[in-house]
């Protein structure tokens, strides 16, 4: 790990334990630094990231402060997590990310209906074969293998709708809803239920059936939703 992510990690840290409290003026780089032990080029480089993502408010001429959560760019577990810290769990924050992905796949289902190949119908197969095959098992191996499957079917689909921006507007929550899918996965039940309705949403892609895709995918995200409640981003 860079010696930046780690000041990035060690000031998230600070604000999730008050430390450093929402609204409250930041201390010099160099205190930082310092409480840290970590140069204040790396925390330099760590405030800069942090800015970007609307944790910490800078103003021409006065010291930075810590945002408010409302305004933060949840786009990393790290993030994730000490908003759930701060706001005394992360419930919400699961049901927002599953919300947006929501609104976004299921319109990228629909546009993928009409563009999607041969080829990456079979490679969804494939991935469905995988599903069912490790449907009940308790291995961690079979397990694992289970979520690959999952994320792979699904950023088939993605890549199938070719829109650049929708794909871009999926990346950043790759890494929560894995986090998710790995929780949900340990239910041989959940992974039942979801092979049904991948399941379904792969025959109306074959079928080319925008409708039909669409309604699938929005009915896999409630069956999602339901199975997510009680789960954490950590």
């Amino acid at each position: 790990m860079k010696t930046a992510d780690r000041a990035l990690r060690g000031i998230l840290q600070r604000i999730a334990d008050g430390t450093y409290p929402i609204k409250a003026e930041l201390p010099p780089e160099s205190d930082i630094a310092a409480e840290l032990g970590m140069s204040r080029l790396s925390v330099r480089e760590a405030m800069r990231e942090l800015i970007a993502d609307g944790v910490i408010a800078a103003k021409q001429g006065r010291r930075h402060r810590i945002a408010p959560t409302i305004h933060w760019s949840v786009r990393s577990r790290e993030l994730a997590t000490t908003v759930a810290a701060l706001e005394g769990g992360s419930q919400r924050l699961v049901d927002e990310l599953l919300e947006a992905r929501q609104v976004l796949e299921v319109e990228i289902c629909r546009l993928a209906a009409t563009r999607i190949t041969d080829e990456q119908l079979e490679q969804m197969q494939q991935q469905v074969d995988i599903m069912e095959s490790t449907r009940d098992s308790l291995d961690e191996a079979d397990i694992a293998a289970n979520v690959a499957a999952d994320l792979v079917f699904h950023q088939v689909i993605v890549d199938a709708a070719r829109n650049r921006f929708l794909a871009t507007g999926m990346r950043p929550l790759a890494d929560m809803l894995f986090a998710v899918r790995e929780q949900t996965s340990r239910s041989a039940e959940v992974r039942t239920d979801a092979l049904h309705h991948h399941r379904q949403i792969l025959a109306a892609l074959t079928d080319r059936d925008p409708g039909a895709a669409a309604d699938a995918m929005a009915a896999h995200m409630d069956q999602t939703m339901e199975a997510s409640h009680g789960l954490s981003l950590s």
